[in-house]
């Protein structure tokens, strides 16, 4: 029975541990690219989050600015509508002024 392994062993050394071989390195290979990847989306995350939040922070600080203006031109609009009030109030009664 050992005889009849023999040529067995031959080929399968021959034959099959190459293709074992090959096929592992195949498998490490693929796994490093992966590993690769993921850690290139990673990096890539990180940099998207850092570009949200200063989008973020603009939106935040555009929005303030827009609130002041706003608050700004209302105060405006009160002032010249009481100047108005003022100008009418004299011009109908000139006695008054």
């Amino acid at each position: 029975m050992p005889e009849e392994l023999i040529p067995i062993v031959a080929i399968f050394c021959v034959i099959g541990l190459p293709m074992i071989a090959g096929i592992v390195s195949l498998l490490l290979k693929h796994q490093r690219q992966m590993a690769e990847l993921m850690r290139q989306g990673s990096r890539e995350e990180t940099a998207l989050q850092g570009e949200l939040q200063a989008i973020r922070r603009e939106l935040s600080d555009f929005k303030n600015a827009v609130l002041d203006h706003s608050m700004s031109l209302d105060n405006a609009v009160e002032r010249i509508s009481r100047r108005l009030d003022e100008v009418e109030s004299v011009h109908n009664n000139p006695h008054r002024g």
